[in-house]
C-alpha cells in the first residue's frame, strides 16, 4: 500500500510467520498463483518462497497479470471437456502451472516496456524476474548463503543507493491525493463489505496523467466472472470482481 506521502508500506500481516533457522515451515497459505512450488508440494519452505512471490509481482507490474494467472495457467492440464461440463478447478490448474509451466517472456507487454527503457534495462528486469521465479529454491535468487544481498546486488539495481532508499531520501514518483475515494482507515482489518461507493471526477483525475493504466487485469477478471456465472459457480479467490 502507499501512505499519504507516497511511500510503500506492508499491510495485512495476518499470515506472516517467523522462519526459525534450519526449521522449515509446512503450512500452505497465500494467494493461488503467487505461492512458491515448494509450498505447494508441502516440502517445507523458508523465506526463499517469498522471493518467488516477489518475482510474480515483478512480472505482473510489467505485464499486468501474474504469470500463473494467465489463461494458459488457469486452464493448465485441464481437459477441454472437463471445463465445458463445469469440472474446472482454477486453483488446481494454477498450482499445476506454478509447478510445471515456465512464464512466457515473449509477452507483448515485456517488449512494449522497452519503449520507455533502454534494451539493457529491459533485459536486466527480465533476468531478475527469471532468477526469482526459478522452481528450485536452492537455485532461486536470494536462496543462496547471501540471502537478500544476492538480490540487492543484481544488475537491475546497479547505481541504486540502498541506504538512501531505506532512509526515504528519494522523492516518491507518485503521491496519492488524500481526497480520492478510499476505504476509511478505521475499517481496515474489520473485513466489512464496502457498498455504495461511487467514483467521482477526482478519481479519474488521479490517474489521468499516469504513464500507464492497465486494464488487462480487469478484463481477465471479467472473463473469469463470466465463466463462473455460465457454469453456475462462484468465482475463485483470485478474481477481484464482486457482484
Amino acid at each position: 500500500m502507499l501512505d499519504e506521502w507516497g511511500r510503500s508500506r506492508l499491510s495485512d500481516l495476518g499470515l506472516a510467520a517467523i522462519c526459525p533457522a534450519g526449521k522449515p515451515l509446512i503450512a500452505v497459505c497465500g494467494t493461488p498463483g503467487y505461492k512458491a512450488p515448494e509450498m505447494i508440494r508441502r516440502e517445507g519452505y523458508s523465506v526463499t518462497s517469498d522471493w518467488f512471490s516477489v518475482g510474480c509481482m515483478l512480472y505482473e507490474l510489467v505485464c499486468g497479470v501474474c504469470p500463473f494467472h494467465t489463461e494458459a495457467a488457469r486452464t493448465f492440464g485441464l481437459d477441454a471437456d472437463a471445463k465445458a461440463v463445469g469440472g474446472w478447478d482454477e486453483v488446481a490448474c494454477m498450482d499445476r502451472a506454478t509447478l510445471a509451466m515456465e512464464p512466457a517472456f515473449d509477452e507483448p507487454a515485456w517488449q512494449a516496456a522497452a519503449a520507455d527503457q533502454t534494451s539493457t534495462d529491459l533485459a536486466a528486469a527480465m533476468d531478475l524476474c527469471k532468477c526469482l521465479l526459478r522452481k528450485d529454491p536452492k537455485q532461486r535468487l536470494g536462496g543462496g548463503g547471501s540471502g537478500r544481498s544476492e538480490i540487492m546486488a543484481h544488475r537491475w539495481f546497479q547505481g541504486l543507493s540502498w541506504a538512501d532508499m531505506s532512509s526515504n531520501v528519494f522523492p516518491p514518483p507518485y503521491v496519492p491525493d488524500v481526497g480520492v475515494n478510499a476505504v476509511n482507515q478505521s475499517t481496515i482489518g474489520e473485513f466489512v463489505d464496502i457498498t455504495g461507493v461511487e467514483l467521482e471526477e477526482v478519481d479519474d483525475d488521479e490517474v489521468r496523467e499516469w504513464a500507464f493504466v492497465n486494464l488487462l487485469t480487469f478484463d481477465r477478471d471479467a472473463l473469469c466472472m463470466m465463466d463462473a456465472v455460465r457454469l453456475g459457480q462462484e468465482a475463485g479467490a483470485q478474481c477481484c470482481i464482486i457482484l
